[in-house]
């Protein structure tokens, strides 16, 4: 079965990225911590923000973009090194080294799109120490080296959001040829001759009524198509894309916690409604729902929230306390890899953040 699209946005790479930069400041919502038990004060987290904000990841003599970023200091502890921009046979002698944790052995995996390779090491890094990223790129090899600092990770509870299943009567749909189908449903109280010819009407609505998925009606209200989720797990951003040329369905799923972080992947379906891959963030980090755009290049721009302790007595906070930092990711759809990834705690400031960091 065919469909058109109908009644949402497109956003292209560029739009995404503008996105992003304006959720900055969002993600540097800063929240103090209470003492510990006891009321003994808790240890001073390690600072969060680079020396120079907005510093480029090119690395200087070599055609390699890198991250995490040289001189950042918010990676997290599972992240993996990502080197763009050089075939991957022209990178080589890659070695990482943790101040603390001591040399790290890995795996160089190559991008689908045959323009680098990240680094996986076989166990995380330590939060609080520096890494060390030396190698050679190019033909002749030249050397390259750089360094960044592993954040201290906030493991803030999730606290799912609920669904809500059951719907009063007439707003959840009933079908004999298929019972446990039980989609919310869709009332169309105006329409023009206009609306009916741009086709069908995506839809991911949540919290209820009905089971939560995304779905497809037509003009008139009628159900098309549905994918009914598991409980408490939530769909937004249904729309139609493009994937290796062919047009494909695209929707992020999973769960909404009551910050109002979403933690999942991204889907992507064919014309014909069979599963074609899944979209997961990398470097220990969770998909967010606010984004999922394909580009031609068979790669996903994601966002993804990244809750870390920082000290924050610089900017008139304590010396132990929390931000939110966003990020958006370049994933390689076909192997899962991480080619880049832009952090907003490395490009603005904090004192930027709606909220202050001496807010109570």
């Amino acid at each position: 079965m065919q469909w058109s699209f109908r009644g949402g946005v497109r956003t292209a790479p560029t739009a995404a990225l503008a996105a992003l930069v304006a959720l900055a400041a969002l993600a540097a919502a800063l929240l103090e911590l209470a003492p510990a038990a006891g009321g003994q004060p808790q240890p001073a987290a390690p600072i969060c923000t680079p020396a120079e904000l907005d510093s480029s990841a090119r690395l200087p003599g070599a055609p390699l973009t890198v991250t995490p970023a040289p001189g950042g200091r918010d990676a997290m502890p599972q992240t993996q090194i990502s080197l763009l921009g050089a075939p991957a046979a022209e990178i080589g002698q890659v070695t990482v080294t943790g101040s603390i944790s001591g040399a790290h052995p890995g795996a160089l995996a190559r991008y689908s799109q045959g323009d680098g390779e990240s680094f996986i090491p076989n166990r995380p890094f330590v939060s609080g120490e520096t890494v060390s990223v030396s190698g050679q790129v190019g033909t002749p090899a030249r050397p390259f080296s750089y360094s960044f600092v592993v954040g201290d990770p906030d493991p803030i509870a999730r606290l799912p959001e609920a669904g809500e299943p059951a719907g009063k009567s007439g707003t959840v749909l009933h079908f004999h040829s298929a019972p446990a189908l039980t989609p919310a449903a869709l009332t169309v109280t105006k329409t023009s001759p206009q609306a009916r010819r741009d086709g069908d009407i995506f839809i991911a609505a949540y919290p209820g009524p009905g089971p939560m998925g995304p779905a497809i009606f037509d003009p008139s209200g009628a159900l098309v198509w549905f994918h009914p989720l598991s409980r408490n797990t939530f769909a937004t951003d249904l729309r139609v894309q493009s994937y290796e040329g062919r047009r494909v369905l695209t929707w992020w799923q999973g769960t909404i916690s009551h910050h109002g972080f979403g933690y999942g992947e991204g889907e992507i379906y064919s014309s014909a409604y069979r599963h074609v891959a899944t979209v997961h963030a990398g470097d220990g980090l969770a998909e967010d729902l606010h984004e999922l755009t394909l580009t031609a290049n068979a790669t996903a721009l994601i966002s993804a929230w990244k809750p870390l302790y920082c000290d924050l007595s610089g900017v008139g906070g304590r010396a132990r306390a929390a931000v939110y930092d966003t990020v958006f990711q370049e994933v390689d759809v076909r192997t899962g890899l991480v080619r880049y990834e832009w952090d907003s705690l490395e490009h603005v400031p904090l004192t930027a953040s709606y909220m202050p960091a001496a807010a109570a």
